[in-house]
């Protein structure tokens, strides 16, 4: 199994930003607005704060006209940036947990899955969300997917052909990252996210991955219902802080 450490890594690969800056212990990251994940400051290698490491994050996202978000990893023990910057008048955000699993040998690629070209998976992806994101946005969205620097699987499920689910996987240094897993309104409770899921693990098996790892909200309990019956546990969590408007 990978270290946490490895897998955050692996994750940052996987969601590239326009811009990395390496500071201080930070990976200071910008995409043009689209994502916090993708524009904010990990802290990643040094979990010591100071006023001159926030200060520096606050002139970099000023000066690209964004808010100054930072990113904060359990397994760094964060505790002292984390009260620093709740003093300095930032909120807490989307606690989230990253969950890893071994892929299971036994997963096979459901016969209704296809792995389609990104524009397509990407109209699937906004439609099947409900998305209300306009054009410059998708348009971001799509930059960050074509920067990816791992072997990509954008891929949906298909019933009577009518799109029903999709998810995209990124294969690289022997783990798959899934990526966007979403399930139609007028599909669900029908176990497709379990199947686009193990779909994608089994494909990454054949890529060489040996672990699958993933993100999803804590407050997402649905969804972690599905995870875990593929096997998957949390391994870490992370957390924004963002000034409070």
């Amino acid at each position: 199994m990978f270290a946490p450490v490895e897998i955050e890594q692996l994750a940052l690969n996987a969601w590239p930003a326009r811009q990395t800056y390496l500071h201080s212990g930070m990976a200071v990251r910008w995409a043009d607005g689209y994502t916090k994940r993708a524009n904010s400051a990990t802290i990643l290698f040094d979990a010591s704060w100071s006023a001159d490491k926030q200060q520096w994050v606050e002139d970099f996202y000023r000066n690209r006209g964004l808010p100054s978000i930072f990113r904060l990893l359990s397994f760094t023990d964060p505790k002292i940036f984390d009260s620093n910057l709740e003093a300095n008048g930032y909120e807490k955000l989307d606690l989230t947990h990253v969950m890893s699993a071994e892929i299971n040998p036994s997963f096979e690629i459901d016969g209704r899955c296809q792995i389609v070209g990104l524009a397509e998976w990407l109209a699937v992806f906004h439609e099947l969300e409900k998305s209300k994101l306009g054009v410059e946005k998708r348009r971001r969205h799509q930059a960050i997917l074509e920067q990816i620097p791992g072997t990509i699987c954008p891929m949906v499920l298909n019933i009577d052909q009518e799109p029903a689910a999709c998810g995209l996987g990124v294969c690289d240094g022997g783990a798959i990252g899934l990526f966007d897993i979403v399930t139609g309104e007028n599909f669900r409770r029908r176990g497709l996210g379990t199947a686009v899921v193990q779909s994608l693990l089994a494909w990454g098996k054949t890529e060489g991955a040996q672990v699958g790892f993933l993100q999803v909200l804590a407050k997402n309990e649905s969804a972690q219902r599905i995870y875990v019956k593929s096997e998957f546990k949390i391994l870490y969590n992370y957390w924004y802080r963002a000034k409070a408007s």
